[in-house]
């Protein structure tokens, strides 16, 4: 469910969408017992805290050896090569989520409270202690933005790729009408701003779809809407773009952001940053390896495809 070979595919054939399509057929068992617990905020979020609160007990080299052992016949219902590494860097999860953090932007309504930008967070800013979330409320903050962090369930993409497309549906359902009244809806997650911008594909034909679609319009991943300010504040101040100069930064092109079409608003962006020189990457498009559950489901394979990114990224600074 990468979607490169949709963006790739020069007959514009969706191959990605007919490979969901199967899957919905034959749905995996222990993704939809995780999926379907997630419904249940109250235990699911529960559970997360308690193992936020203790990871730094279990998430240490004895215990995850162990973790790794116990864990792998679960695991195997979700790939023949699933496994948890005991070497493995793992997310470190929030104690306070980002809905916990910034009670104050928890909004059931914007006109009630004249907030028009919704920020779509997902669940890894949501659950993971990153700073991401934090950022994209900073720099909307900066452009004198108070977003709104409006009810939202997963955007759908995890759940669709494991073929659980009536559950991808439901959630789908609820934020379309959580978002409905917000003008623009700001992400910052590439996999949520491609989802998000597909729903209108994934209702096509059914009395969801002109909802979606419009929603598709409203949506901006950060560096669009950074962008965007940007350039229309350079305009009315006559601001010119100095040449970056210094320490040199690159970009990795994330295969879902790259098929949500946003490509060309991050290395603006980075063009921009005072004090960097922007390098195109070789081979900024190929995956990086993560891909959300993939490099759990194939850590080898995952951590070769990293590697070949990580040699990518060293020659940068040559």
């Amino acid at each position: 469910n990468c979607k490169s070979c949709r963006t790739a595919c020069p007959a514009g054939v969706d191959v990605s969408e007919l490979i969901l399509q199967k899957r919905a057929e034959h749905p995996n068992r222990l993704a939809a017992f995780i999926f379907r617990l997630q419904r249940q905020p109250w235990l699911f979020e529960g559970v997360l805290k308690l193992l936020a609160a203790t990871q730094s007990l279990w998430d240490r080299p004895l215990p995850r050896r162990w973790l790794e052992i116990l864990a792998s016949p679960v695991l195997r219902q979700l790939g023949n090569a699933a496994k948890l590494p005991a070497d493995m860097l793992l997310p470190r999860l929030a104690v306070r989520m980002l809905r916990n953090r910034y009670p104050t932007l928890v909004r059931d309504s914007p006109a009630a409270h004249g907030q028009a930008v919704a920020y779509f967070h997902g669940c890894a800013a949501n659950y993971f202690d990153d700073g991401v979330g934090d950022a994209v409320i900073k720099v909307l903050r900066h452009y004198g933005i108070e977003p709104a962090l409006p009810p939202q369930r997963c955007s759908g993409t995890p759940i669709d790729t494991y073929g659980l497309r009536d559950v991808a549906k439901e959630g789908a359902r609820f934020n379309l009408t959580s978002l409905a009244s917000y003008s623009t809806v700001v992400t910052g997650c590439a996999s949520c701003t491609l989802m998000l911008k597909d729903y209108a594909a994934l209702f096509r034909g059914e009395p969801e779809e002109e909802a979606a679609k419009a929603l598709s319009t409203r949506v901006k991943h950060i560096s669009e809407f950074v962008m965007e300010r940007e350039s229309a504040t350079s305009q009315e101040e006559g601001k010119q773009t100095t040449r970056a100069t210094g320490k040199k930064i690159t970009y990795h092109s994330s295969c879902h952001l790259r098929a949500a079409g946003v490509t060309k608003a991050p290395r603006d962006l980075l063009r921009k940053l005072p004090g960097y020189e922007f390098v195109e990457m070789q081979d900024a498009d190929r995956c990086a390896g993560g891909a959300g559950t993939f490099m759990v489901k194939n850590p080898d394979v995952s951590a070769a495809i990293f590697s070949r990114k990580q040699r990518a990224i060293g020659r940068m600074s040559t």
